[in-house]
């Protein structure tokens, strides 16, 4: 089973407790994992709370859902200010965006514990649906494809220690199989295939740091993806029809 990152967990098992589709041991355990412990910091006078203390804090403080952020350089998907937490969420790689408090969470491992840093935030002004998030990503592996067997004429890049077409070849086939992801029941099925996709694609490219474009490209497709699956809003789920 691929493990998400933290902040999907994060944000996928709050919008369930929300719902009243999870209880709270299941979300801190789904949350915690195999970490020691995750505590939240900057909202009770920079007083560290336990995950279940912080996150009640949220609801207290207005949260009534939660957006996953997966911004890089350049691509700053599911973060929309202010610059401070754009920029601690691009260095972590992720976050989370609570609607209705105006904060977010971005996510440090300190030995075997997370802490969890409380930021002003607002949500993105768009955040890819599950729909954009199928289409982009079916749409990177295509383009993939095409240059794997030479349909494509965009030339590879074949500078430094990076291979050429063989790299975009073996990803293609190390993606053949995907493995499933764990999210709350409460999410689609949809979202639930979207994410494994996304994560098996991210899994296998973390292990190719130097890239084609292409695969650049598919990697992007994939982050985008996966904020779409565990920011399936409620009115997503049932348009879907699970």
């Amino acid at each position: 089973m691929e493990e998400l990152p933290r902040s999907a967990r994060l944000v996928c098992w709050f919008n369930a407790w929300v719902a009243g589709d999870a209880a709270p041991d299941d979300l801190t355990d789904a949350v915690t994992g195999d970490d020691a412990a995750h505590s939240v910091t900057g909202i009770d006078d920079e007083v560290a709370l336990p995950l279940l203390l912080g996150l009640a804090a949220l609801r207290r403080a207005g949260a009534h859902a939660a957006t996953l952020a997966l911004p890089a350089p350049g691509d700053p998907v599911g973060v929309g200010g202010p610059r401070n937490f754009n920029e601690a969420a691009v260095e972590a790689g992720e976050a989370a965006v609570f609607t209705g408090a105006g904060l977010g969470l971005v996510p440090s491992v300190v030995g075997s514990g997370v802490f969890w840093a409380a930021h002003p935030a607002v949500p993105a002004t768009t955040v890819p649906d599950v729909a954009s998030g199928e289409r982009a990503l079916r749409e990177a592996l295509v383009a993939a494809a095409e240059q794997a067997t030479g349909a494509d004429s965009a030339p590879f890049k074949t500078s430094g220690s990076a291979p050429s077409r063989e790299q975009v070849t073996d990803v293609l086939a190390a993606l053949r199989t995907s493995r499933p992801v764990s999210l709350p029941a409460s999410y689609s099925t949809r979202a639930g295939r979207l994410a494994a996709s996304a994560m098996r694609c991210l899994t296998i490219l973390d292990l190719t740091p130097e890239r084609q474009p292409v695969l650049v490209e598919l990697e992007r497709a994939a982050r985008h993806a996966l904020v779409a699956a565990g920011s399936e809003t409620p009115q997503q789920r049932a348009s879907a029809g699970r």
